[in-house]
């Protein structure tokens, strides 16, 4: 059973005694005040809230942004269901930098974990409507997210089947060259993050919201990389990344 509100005053106490959290509680665990001022986008969310479990859907669309997730008040876990960007941010590195500011919410919220299901294929890639869209399977290991045990035992299966040497995804992708073997053409170079757009697949994945996880490490040792010193080459300035090697 659910119960489904547009966001409104009207109903905060009520939402509050369900999940334990207010309304803009509940809107900032999905980091989009990495972009836009909370109060300029309540009312284009939505939270669906289940009565017995106590978790919340939250559904936020803007110009920029469409955000999905599903709040866990019991387990302490959020589950990213998408975060695409819309008119001509995809690819510009903004999902990345709400991404950032959600985990540093959640972390300082007790939350244990996030989820996702990091979606994509060199089909999805190839089709017009996709490109940059559904790239998940590459954009989210960037990010520090690393595999469940089921998604890393079918991506150690597709290593071996080309014979390459196994290691983390996110190691992978760092790979300047890897001599990877193709059946009926011998064995052909390229790098980590060229083999892994031709013949990645999706996979599940979660975020470990500690401040000495690996996935934290690996996040902010990308963002330094990536944009350090260049922030204004980006349409939105990040309100909160720490740089920490």
């Amino acid at each position: 059973m659910a119960i489904i509100y547009r966001t409104g005053e009207y109903y905060t106490q009520f939402r509050q005694r369900l999940t334990g959290y207010s309304l803009k509680q509940l809107i900032s665990f999905t980091g989009i005040d990495a972009i836009h001022e909370i109060s300029d986008i309540i009312k284009n969310a939505a939270i669906e809230i289940d009565w017995f479990e106590k978790n919340a859907k939250i559904e936020i669309e803007t110009d920029v942004v469409f955000i999905r997730i599903i709040v866990n008040t019991k387990d302490k876990i959020v589950e990213n269901q998408y975060i695409r960007m819309k008119n001509g941010n995809e690819g510009q590195g903004v999902g990345i930098l709400i991404f950032e500011q959600q985990q540093e919410t959640l972390f300082r919220a007790g939350y244990k974990k996030i989820t996702c299901l990091a979606y994509g294929d060199k089909l999805t890639l190839e089709h017009a409507d996709s490109t940059k869209q559904f790239n998940g399977y590459i954009t989210w290991i960037k990010a520090g997210f690393t595999m469940t045990r089921k998604s890393e035992d079918a991506y150690y299966i597709n290593l071996d089947k080309r014979k390459i040497p196994r290691m983390p995804l996110n190691d992978l992708l760092e790979q300047r060259q890897l001599n990877v073997y193709i059946p009926g053409q011998g064995t052909k170079p390229m790098s980590g993050e060229v083999y892994w757009q031709e013949y990645g697949e999706s996979w599940e994945g979660e975020f470990e919201l500690n401040r000495n996880s690996k996935n934290v490490k690996i996040l902010h040792a990308y963002l330094v990389k990536k944009y350090a010193g260049n922030f204004e080459n980006l349409t939105h300035t990040p309100k909160s990344v720490r740089f920490t090697s």
